[in-house]
Parts: structure tokens; sequence; C-alpha cells
């Protein structure tokens, strides 16, 4: 199977799109908003002592704090598969764009390969 750049160029976009849904979605209110706060800052409240309390007294709120944890870690997963994603496809770009095969006419040019028909031979 041949990777091509395109396909390279396409992974790591699609991992910059997921590192961006990531910070959307647990760093600001843009795709979740929880009474105010944003996911991280609840999922915070619910892992401390108070919310570890609060858990215990009330499963309203025990459910929304295990939905969130569930979010949370999701939303993580998610960041991580798009940095690999990202730096995979950036290190094969910069790999690849340092260490390209030579084209024919320079094979030939450098006396390593014959012309193919149409090609004419360098002067000597």
């Amino acid at each position: 199977m041949n990777i091509t750049r395109r396909d390279l160029r396409i992974g790591a976009a699609i991992g910059g799109a997921l590192i961006a849904a990531w910070f959307a979605a647990t760093r600001t209110k843009l795709l979740y908003a929880y009474r105010g706060g944003t996911l991280s800052q609840v999922h915070a409240v619910c892992d401390s002592g108070i919310g570890q309390f609060g858990r215990l007294l009330n499963t309203t709120a025990a459910a929304e704090c295990n939905s969130i944890d569930n979010a949370v870690t999701w939303w993580n997963v998610a960041g991580a598969a798009g940095l690999l994603l990202t730096a995979a496809c950036g290190i094969m770009l910069i790999y690849r764009a340092q260490h390209k095969p030579p084209t024919e006419a320079e094979e030939v040019s450098a006396g390593r390969r014959r012309p193919a028909s149409g090609l004419q031979s360098p002067p000597t």
C-alpha cells in the first residue's frame, strides 16, 4: 500500500481537528457548558472531596458526575489520538521531503539508468 503526501496531509489535518475539538470540549464552553463552567472545571469539582461526598448523597449528582467522567475520558482519548496522528503524519512528511527518491531524469544524468523512450541521453 502506497501512502501519498496527500494522505499524510489529510491525516495531519484530521489530527489537528481532533486536537481542536478536544480543546473546545474540555477547556472552553463552546461544546459543553455545565452550569456556567467548562467540562474540565465541573470534572474537577466532581473529583474533589466535596464532589465525592455529593455523589454519595444525591443520585442525580452521581449520575451527572459519571457522565462527565465518561465525556472527559473520551475527549482525552480523542485529543491524544489527534496528537499522535498529527505527530506521525508530520514526521513522515518531513522524512519524505528530506529523503525523496531521485527522479528518472536525475538518474539518467547521473549515469545510473538508461533513458526511457522519448527521453534524450545527456550530452557527453
